[in-house]
């Protein structure tokens, strides 16, 4: 048997099996899903609950200031999606109608998805 053939062929098949295992991973993404509600007092004035808010305005951003500043919209179900590249902790700022609720973090983990529920007082 050659040795010097069989030496590079295993050499040859150990390099495209090295770069088939590190180089081909498909890279997993981070999100978060927000949900924005609002604080209220049931008829008998001594019950809180909270209900969705549609039309909320959600910023994500990063600080120091970076590539990420983005608004969304809550949906009907005072629901808003987020999805980044990397792990990273961002903050969150909701307003609607003149309520606010400014400096949530939210951390996004590669791989994950987490939630955060923000509520904006009455």
């Amino acid at each position: 048997m050659n040795t010097k053939f069989s030496r590079s062929g295993f050499l040859f098949l150990l390099f495209v099996t090295a770069v088939g295992l590190f180089s081909c991973g498909k890279q997993k993404t981070a999100s978060t899903t927000i949900n924005v509600v609002e604080e209220y007092t049931a008829t008998q004035g001594t019950v809180h609950r909270t209900r969705p808010i549609e039309g909320a305005e959600v910023r994500i951003y990063a600080n120091p200031p970076s590539q990420v500043d983005e608004i969304l919209v809550s949906d009907a179900q005072g629901v808003v999606n987020f999805t980044y590249e990397y792990d990273a902790v961002l903050l969150c700022d909701v307003s609607y109608e003149g309520r606010v609720s400014n400096g949530n973090p939210v951390q996004l983990e590669q791989g994950k998805t987490t939630t955060k529920t923000i509520v904006l007082p009455q």
